[in-house]
């Protein structure tokens, strides 16, 4: 009788392992297709995802998702089409629930990785800034930054751990949400040695900011405004002569004309084909709205495409369009003596901050270095300043030869 209970328990836990790695390979697919999704960054949903899996293509799209898992039927995946087929079962673990929860596995086993990483430093440092999602709603990211002991070699990372809702941004609040965060994550903030945000004064406040509600509990963490953010700030406020403001505006205006009126756009585009036809640069870049810094490449088109510009702007105005009476109004505007020599005056500030802005958001970069870069630029500014007069002869010069 004994062998027999034992030889009945041994079957039931074989068909219990066999019924244990069935389930699973029915459901690897649909994970490898998610996360496929995710790392491509590919929404899965679409408008009409729902009910069963169509083994044919529907009439109506149904989402990458869905598209995908026939994809891999088509190419011969037997599991998948086991677990699609079998009608006797009510879980087909496609749901955009199964969908949710299991991304969010992924986020927590890549999370729990970082924190563990993070913990095994000798400290770290939390960076947050305050964002709006495509809702409009208000969010925190939070990135840790450490040196990862994990490799060959030590490496500088800053690992990105989170999006946090926001209803108040006060700095009280602010604080709060992110000390908890902290706390579910279980990180070790005896280690925290720095904070990281932007200037703004709930996050920047000496007297009852973020970072100084912060450093009340936790007094190693230091606070650093983000060096390409104040870079940012210095260059907008330099940008504020009237001059140089209203040709920036200008050049923003004439972009949105090539890009958003079909007839101006191809005019451009036949202006540039008939003079410049191996030109690969053919359409102006609108202004970076919230970074001065970014504007450079703006302004490197504007440039490049000048001649075309003029040339496109004197054809549309002769026309009987709707935009002719602006196009008109920004040709005159263009050959201002003072447009082109704010336009070139930017040219060559963008050309010297740019790469100091780019070296300052690199992950390896740290104080030391990012101060010496900052006064290597800060003395090549120095050096135009002190020969004013030919920094602009060389400017004027340019200009005649470009117009020429």
């Amino acid at each position: 009788m004994l062998n027999c209970e034992r030889h009945m328990s041994r079957q039931v836990s074989v068909k219990a392992r066999l019924e244990i790695e069935k389930n699973r390979n029915a459901l690897k697919p649909i994970i490898e297709t998610i996360l496929f999704c995710a790392e491509q960054e590919l929404p899965l949903r679409g408008d009409h995802d729902s009910g069963a899996l169509s083994l044919t293509r529907p009439e109506q799209k149904d989402g990458k998702f869905r598209a995908l898992l026939r994809f891999r039927l088509d190419a011969g995946d037997e599991n998948l089409r086991a677990q699609i087929a079998n009608s006797a079962k009510n879980a087909k673990y496609l749901s955009p629930d199964i969908q949710n929860e299991i991304l969010e596995t992924g986020a927590n086993i890549v999370t729990n990785k970082i924190i563990n990483k993070v913990n095994s430093a000798k400290c770290f440092s939390i960076l947050g800034d305050e964002t709006m999602d495509v809702a409009g709603k208000e969010q925190l990211s939070l990135c840790l930054r450490y040196v990862d002991f994990s490799s060959k070699y030590p490496a500088l990372r800053e690992d990105f751990v989170g999006f946090i809702p926001i209803t108040d941004q006060s700095s009280e609040n602010l604080s709060k949400v992110i000390l908890k965060r902290c706390t579910d994550l279980h990180l070790d903030m005896a280690k925290l040695v720095g904070q990281g945000y932007d200037g703004a004064a709930n996050m920047s406040g000496h007297l009852s900011g973020v970072q100084t509600r912060i450093r009340q509990l936790y007094p190693k963490a230091r606070y650093v405004h983000c060096a390409s953010h104040r870079l940012n700030l210095a260059l907008s406020n330099t940008m504020s002569l009237p001059s140089v403001r209203n040709c920036l505006g200008i050049v923003n205006e004439i972009a949105n004309l090539f890009r958003n009126h079909s007839n101006a756009n191809t005019t451009f585009q036949d202006v540039i084909q008939k003079h410049a036809p191996v030109n690969k640069k053919r359409r102006l870049v609108r202004l970076c709205e919230t970074r001065f810094i970014e504007r450079h490449e703006s302004i490197i088109s504007f440039v490049e495409l000048f001649k075309f510009i003029v040339l496109s702007l004197e054809i549309i105005s002769s026309k009987t369009w709707s935009i002719s009476s602006k196009a008109s109004a920004f040709l005159a505007a263009v050959e201002k003596s003072d447009f082109l020599l704010s336009l070139f005056v930017c040219e060559q500030l963008f050309s010297l901050t740019l790469p100091l802005s780019v070296q300052l958001q690199e992950k390896s970069m740290e104080f030391v270095s990012a101060m010496n870069r900052a006064k290597e630029l800060i003395r090549t500014l120095h050096q135009i300043r002190e020969t004013a007069d030919g920094f602009f002869n060389d400017i004027f010069q340019y200009i005649f030869e470009f117009l020429h």
